[in-house]
This record gives structure tokens, C-alpha cells and sequence, in this order.
């Protein structure tokens, strides 16, 4: 099976009151927040009518309003998630943040972990600068995704019950239960919204030819579930799939629209399915990867055989967007890889099968493919540098990681476990 990038991979009256030392010494009695950033809205009860997107306003009840909806957009059934009160539960442990990450000197750095300290650091690639962001105490998980758009620094550890550390606002705090089924949380590049499938549930009587998806708010504890079509079949193993295109769209694929597979976009607070015709017909295209500063995602005709990969706008998602020109990307069997440089996708081999990996480019604006390097064994992609032009990269026969860069140079760096980077200006 072929492994996808994981970059993308990244609470209420009477809480529990946690004193953290922060990077001074001193005590911040830690609580969640309690409020929604108002960029967000939390349930689809919350959502205002009228808004720009056309979508149906949900009632309270879960049962769409009769509004029209514009075309390839399709209703969903829905229902508020809890029914009553929040899913925000109080941080239990020990923590200490670190040095702010925006109080750094400019430059470029990496995240990484370092389980022997317990602790997640920062090195710059100039090797100028380096510290620790968090340090947690035993008995916790170590945060494993790491988050930073808009200015916002978020590290999480996301399960059934998920724990947010925000190390601006020096805060902590968990959120959860969340359904989960046989996929990992999905995470928005923000952090603000998590997103999984349920095993086994239904909405309004439909199970057998729907899954159902839980949306949550990282922020207030509050989301909802919808009812996505899904092929069918006898088989149930087959859902429709989800992933974070942007701070709060999620990007569907397999699902069943007009008797055929189709990709499909979902922004929250929503209840409805945009389904561009070009990627329906029952050949729906993937993920392939996204870069949340960058308006590119990369999407992968993977049923075909050998699949092919292309490269679109975020707008072709987005109800009454902007969709220009599709470009084909021409090395078959291989997963492209976004950057914010708009003119600059990698591109690599997949995990399984392979006893070689290949990492190329393709480069604006022939968008033609060359190849950058060449190994014997697996290896994997596991962060990017900040401006696209270099990789980090991991040995999968070994505790090895290297940086890549745009001519080809391997250079090995003492990181074992890389989670991140990010940049000052």
C-alpha cells in the first residue's frame, strides 16, 4: 500500500487547573480556551444564514433547510456533536514550554524529537540556534505532529482524546472522544479542526451505503457529524476517505455521487458536498499532498495502473472559485510533493514495493520532470525546508535522516525524529 505524506500529519466550566513552568521558571495556571477564534464556528447549528458559499443552513435537529444549493453541491444528512455541552477536558500532567518560537532570531529551523529528554527541540539549519519548545512529564505522549500557519505554533498528540499544546499562549488542554476508526486523525493545517471516520454509526437511519465523518473543534470542544455516500457494495472496508486541504476544507475522495466515485470538498461549518464535475465519473483522483501557503494541491489518479498524478488549484474546490488550467505531471508511479514555491513540486518513489527510491523535481513553467537522486532502499519524506528547496529524509533500514537539496548534495543530520520546520522572517 502506498504510504502518503505526512507533513499534513497536526478543553469548559469546573476544569482541572494544571501549573506549568514556563521558559522563565515562573507558573501559568494553565486552562483551555473557551472561546472560538471567529474565523470559526463550531457546530453546524452555529452557522449563519446567508453566508457566501450558498450552503443550506442546518436546524438544530440536524434536517437541512430547503434552500437550493448550487450546482454539484449535494446535502448531507448531520447532527450536532455532543448534543449538549462541550468535549473539552482539562489537561492532566506535566509540561514546560520552551523558548516561543516567534521570539527566535530570523532563519529557517527544524522540529524534532528527543525521547531519552522527553522533549521536543529546535535547531536552525544553520546550526546557529537551538533549543527545546516543550518538555512533558512521564506518563504523557510526546506530541508527534507539529503545526504552524498564519503565525500560529501548535504541537498535538492526536488520538481518541487529543492533547492541544499551544506554545504561543503557553496553554495545554485535551479534546475528545472522538470517533475513530481504522485511519488516523486527520488534523487542518491549523490545528483548529480535527476530523475521523466512525466504525459502525449512523445518522437518520443510513448506514449501510454511508460513512459517517466527526468533525471537532480543537478551540471549544464543539463539531458535528455528517453522512458521506459511500460506494455501494457488500463490502463496508471501503469509506470514503478525508484529508485537510486548507484551515477548514476538507478534501473527500471515493465517494459515491451520481452512481460513480467523485472528489469532493466539505467546508466546515457545512453539511453539503462540493463535487466538481471534472473529478467525478467515477475515477475520482486522491490526495496526493498540499502545502498550506501555497494555492497547489497535488492529486493522484491512483486506480490507474501505472497511476498518474496532477497538479490544480485549491479554487477547483471551492464553490464559485476559480479552477484554471489542469497540469499533468508526467512521472508515472510517484507521489508529487507540494512546496510554498508555487514553481517547485518534488516528487518520490512509494514505499512498497521498492528495493530503490527515486526523488525528483518538476520545475515551472514546462513543469518538466528530472531526477534529483537516487538510493538503494526505502526511503521516505519527512519534512521540507521552509522555502521548499530541500527535503529531510528517512531511512527506513535505519535510525539515519538526511537533507536533500535542489543539486542533489546528501547531507546526514543528528535528528532522529523530525516532525517539522518552520521559519522567522
Amino acid at each position: 500500500m502506498m504510504r502518503y505524506p505526512v507533513w499534513e500529519l497536526m478543553a469548559a466550566s469546573g476544569l482541572l487547573s494544571l501549573t506549568l513552568a514556563g521558559c522563565d521558571g515562573g507558573e501559568a495556571t494553565l486552562q483551555p480556551p473557551t472561546k472560538t477564534a471567529s474565523l470559526l464556528t463550531a457546530t453546524v447549528t452555529q452557522m449563519p444564514a446567508g453566508t457566501e458559499t450558498g450552503l443550506p443552513t442546518p436546524e438544530p435537529t440536524g434536517i437541512v433547510t430547503r434552500t437550493p444549493l448550487p450546482p454539484d453541491m449535494y446535502a448531507l444528512s448531520s447532527e450536532q456533536r455532543p448534543e449538549t455541552g462541550s468535549l473539552l477536558l482539562p489537561f492532566e500532567g506535566e509540561a514546560t514550554f520552551g523558548t516561543p518560537p516567534e521570539s527566535l532570531p530570523a532563519g529557517d529551523y527544524i522540529v524534532y524529537l528527543e525521547q531519552e529528554e522527553r522533549a521536543v527541540g529546535y535547531a536552525s539549519l544553520d546550526g546557529r540556534e537551538k533549543g527545546v519548545l516543550l518538555g512533558v512529564g512521564e506518563g504523557l505522549d510526546l506530541p508527534d505532529v507539529f503545526l504552524h500557519d498564519s503565525g500560529r505554533f501548535v504541537l498535538g498528540h492526536f488520538a481518541l482524546e487529543s492533547t492541544i499544546y499551544d506554545l504561543q499562549k503557553g496553554q495545554a488542554w485535551r479534546v475528545g472522544p472522538i470517533c475513530l476508526w481504522r485511519s488516523q486523525i486527520r488534523v487542518s493545517s491549523d490545528g483548529r479542526w480535527i476530523a475521523a471516520e466512525c466504525e459502525d454509526m449512523e445518522i437518520g437511519g443510513e448506514r449501510k451505503a454511508h460513512t459517517v465523518l466527526e468533525i471537532l473543534s480543537t478551540e471549544d470542544g464543539r463539531g458535528f457529524r455528517v453522512a458521506v455516500p459511500r460506494e455501494p457494495t457488500e463490502n463496508p472496508d471501503r469509506p470514503p476517505y478525508v484529508f485537510w486541504l486548507d484551515k477548514t476544507t476538507l478534501l473527500v475522495w471515493d465517494a459515491w455521487i451520481a452512481e460513480g466515485f467523485a472528489t469532493c470538498s466539505l467546508t466546515v461549518p457545512a453539511n453539503a458536498l462540493y463535487c466538481p464535475e471534472v473529478f467525478g465519473g467515477g475515477n475520482a483522483p486522491s490526495i496526493g499532498s498540499r502545502e498550506p501557503e501555497s494555492d497547489l494541491v497535488a492529486l493522484l489518479y491512483s486506480k490507474e495502473n501505472p497511476w498518474r498524478s496532477i497538479l490544480v488549484s485549491k479554487g477547483c474546490f471551492r464553490v464559485g472559485g476559480e479552477c484554471p488550467g489542469i497540469i499533468d505531471l508526467t512521472e508515472a508511479n510517484t507521489v508529487p510533493i507540494v512546496t510554498k514555491d508555487p514553481s517547485l513540486v518534488w516528487w518520490i518513489t512509494p514505499l512498497e514495493p521498492t528495493e530503490l527510491s527515486r526523488i525528483g523535481l518538476y520545475e515551472a513553467p514546462t513543469w518538466e520532470s528530472r531526477q534529483v537522486a537516487e538510493y538503494g532502499g526505502s526511503y521516505w519524506i519527512v519534512a521540507q525546508c521552509p522555502d521548499g528547496k530541500c527535503l529531510f529524509l528517512e531511512n527506513l533500514d535505519s535510525t539515519l535522516r538526511y537533507r536533500l537539496d535542489l543539486d542533489g548534495t546528501l547531507t546526514a543530520v543528528p535528528y532522529q525524529e523530525i516532525i517539522g520546520t518552520f521559519s522567522i522572517p
